[in-house]
């Protein structure tokens, strides 16, 4: 397929150093999933007859009023709207990048209209954990640390029972946890918040739960040893006073002997 005219022409003013005016003055910030797609919606504000696709210097699609379009690149990854918007499919980190719109009107005046588009992941409910850990001294402490699987994610933990965020760090700690005290950890970027609750409470009657069990095995484990202590010292006695038996009989036999053969 040849390359159309205009775009040709967009190739020799970049080239040249001769820029389009701006059809929007402002960026449009888009925000795409991965494995998802995104829509560069073109504003019509005056009739169009084609529009040049780019990605920094290179040229990626044209697109026409009527949903054709001309793809020299991301085959399979571009469709048009019929009026000429550009949709990306399949969206992954590299596809992140300014994106322009070289707008040729009817009367051949040509504008550009930017886009920055940034890629996030699409979070899930098992992107997020909770680990902890407890001190339990004359208060209970608790530390709770938010994990997610991403990056570019900002964190928050909110307090349910005061509903106001507590912490924007990874980490929250919380010192004499009371009954009912429930903190709530969000992870989220643009295009999707996932949340985990946890109550430091519940953590501390299950850590005292423990140590209460950590300390009966210990008492179990000294009485067993004290027992086989005392098993081992019975033992051992019994053998000795059987041993000072057996030389008592021996002395005796050997009294009795000498006795004998002193007899006239």
């Amino acid at each position: 397929m040849k390359v159309p005219f205009s775009s040709l022409l967009l190739l020799l003013l970049q080239e040249s150093g001769i820029y389009s005016i701006c059809c929007e003055h402002n960026k449009t910030l888009i925000f795409g999933a991965e494995e998802g797609n995104v829509l560069l919606q073109v504003e019509r504000r005056f009739p169009i007859r084609d529009i040049s696709w780019f990605v920094g210097e290179k040229m990626i699609a044209s697109t026409y009023l009527n949903g054709e379009m001309h793809i020299p690149t991301f085959t399979n990854r571009l469709s048009s709207t019929t009026d000429g918007s550009l949709r990306i499919h399949s969206l992954g980190k590299k596809d992140q990048g300014v994106y322009t719109a070289y707008i040729r009107q009817m009367d051949k005046e040509i504008c550009s209209q930017k886009y920055e588009l940034q890629v996030y992941r699409n979070l899930s409910q098992t992107d997020i954990h909770i680990n902890h850990s407890v001190s339990i001294k004359e208060t209970c402490d608790v530390t709770l640390f938010c994990v997610v699987n991403g990056t570019d994610v900002t964190l928050t933990w909110l307090n349910v029972g005061m509903d106001q965020t507590v912490s924007v760090n990874r980490d929250l700690h919380v010192y004499d946890a009371h009954q009912g005290e429930t903190y709530i950890c969000t992870a989220g970027n643009p295009i999707r918040n996932v949340s985990k609750a946890l109550t430091p409470w519940d953590l501390c009657e299950q850590a005292k739960a423990l140590n209460h069990c950590r300390l009966q095995n210990i008492i179990k484990l000294v009485l067993l040893i004290w027992i086989m202590l005392q098993a081992i010292c019975l033992l051992i006695h019994q053998r000795a006073a059987q041993r000072r038996r057996q030389r008592a009989r021996g002395l005796a036999r050997t009294h009795s002997g000498h006795n004998w053969m002193k007899i006239p």
